[in-house]
């Protein structure tokens, strides 16, 4: 009778242990916060999703994000296709993976890699913002105006930003 008591109980603080790893590991994976970012401008909607990266006394780019890393950012979807003014750039899928490779010096490359791995890259040259430090990585969808039926997208992070514009495909 005792010894099945001991396996009882042995069996109740096994399922118990399973319980607390699984509840914490639960914790972990869902408080990863996601943002996104969306807007519907001249027709075409845009969203990005990106995970929620905060940073307290260290510099995005270089420091959190290494320099001459490939980071990826999120995911980005479009509802027609768009390109990037005055390049080769074109955006026809409805999904894209968003990644970005800082470096030190010189430009960075953004890469969007569709459902069938096709990565598309930019090179786009960051700039400094002044009077800023955020904290927060962010990324907003905007009409620049005057220019109407182009989204502005834009990446700040700490005192540095990047940002292209979109036009829809006629």
């Amino acid at each position: 009778m005792r010894l099945l008591a001991v396996h009882q109980n042995k069996d109740i603080m096994q399922k118990v242990s399973s319980f607390i790893i699984l509840f914490f590991l639960s914790i972990t994976l869902f408080s990863q916060e996601k943002y996104t970012a969306k807007n519907e401008i001249d027709g075409i909607f845009y969203k990005i999703e990106f995970q929620k990266h905060i940073v307290q006394n260290q510099k995005f780019w270089g420091e959190y994000f290494p320099f001459d890393q490939k980071i990826e950012l999120g995911e980005m979807g479009i509802s027609k296709p768009v390109k990037i003014p005055f390049t080769e750039v074109l955006l026809d899928k409805p999904n894209y993976k968003f990644s970005i490779l800082a470096k030190e010096h010189g430009d960075w490359t953004i890469f969007f890699t569709d459902e069938n791995l096709k990565e598309i890259t930019y090179q786009i040259a960051p700039f400094t913002l002044f009077n800023t430090s955020s904290k927060t990585l962010l990324f907003y969808i905007e009409e620049p105006e005057p220019v109407n039926g182009m989204a502005f997208i834009r990446l700040v992070g700490n005192d540095t930003q990047i940002g292209f514009y979109l036009e829809p495909v006629k």
